[in-house]
């Protein structure tokens, strides 16, 4: 009958053993669930990277809103470009800056 005593205590521990695992992943699904709301929660907060906005750079074609320093992509006038080069706006612009 010890055999049956000895299994039961070794069966025991593992359940032990194993509700802990689950304690501590869930544990770390809430931290990491929370991590990623506060990261969304604040991911506008910095200014962005980019040199400046598609419609001011130079490569933009306004009448067919392509890019030519990427051949072949169809952009919008309000996205950001990390490779622009800001064109110079002179007094006669109708545009404000």
């Amino acid at each position: 009958m010890d055999i049956f005593r000895y299994i039961g205590y070794g069966a025991s521990i593992v359940g032990v053993f194993v509700l802990i695992m689950i304690a501590v992943e869930s544990l770390r699904d809430l931290v990491d669930d929370i991590k990623y709301k506060h990261h969304q929660k604040h991911r506008f907060d910095k200014p962005p990277l980019a040199k400046c906005y598609c419609v001011d750079c130079k490569s933009y074609n306004p009448t067919n809103g392509s890019c030519s320093c990427h051949t072949g992509w169809s952009v919008y006038d309000a996205w950001f470009c990390w490779s622009a080069t800001p064109r110079k706006r002179n007094k006669f612009d109708k545009e404000k800056v």
